[in-house]
């Protein structure tokens, strides 16, 4: 890996973007500058909402001293925005185009965009300290 002496033009403290060219685990080991081909920089370090990355992904780094932060993965052409994810009168609200899917172990919460719900588990409780009411224009039990 050829790695440039620090010019003028890579400052520390200087955002560029770069292409992951050496990957382990998810993390970027290397990157190469997109506008300076060639340009080989070694990471020490991540953002904290960095998604695990591939070789050939996009990334905004930061130079440091010591090498390059990663700051961002930026999206690949046709890639669909990630869900939104907000506070509003402090809850947490999660947007999504299609639907939303909690999944752990067997148990599945899906909603969708178009209003349906599925709960799907073993056991499903419900408990109301008052009245606990189901509300639909048909009511199937058993």
């Amino acid at each position: 890996m050829k790695t440039l002496p620090k010019t003028a033009a890579s400052a520390a403290g200087e955002c560029f973007i770069a292409r992951v060219s050496r990957c382990e685990d998810g993390s970027a080991q290397a990157l190469e500058s997109i506008q300076n081909s060639g340009e080989c920089h070694t990471v020490v370090g991540h953002g904290a909402e960095v998604p695990a990355l591939r070789e050939g992904d996009s990334v905004v780094a930061l130079r440091m001293s010591e090498g390059v932060v990663v700051l961002q993965r930026l999206r690949a052409p046709g890639e669909a925005p990630r869900p939104a994810i907000s506070e509003a009168d402090g809850m947490l609200v999660l947007e999504a185009g299609r639907g939303v899917v909690i999944r752990t172990g067997e148990s599945v919460l899906e909603l969708t965009a178009d209003g349906k719900i599925k709960l799907d588990g073993k056991q499903i409780y419900t408990f109301g300290e008052q009245t606990v009411q189901i509300f639909g224009a048909n009511i199937h039990l058993n």
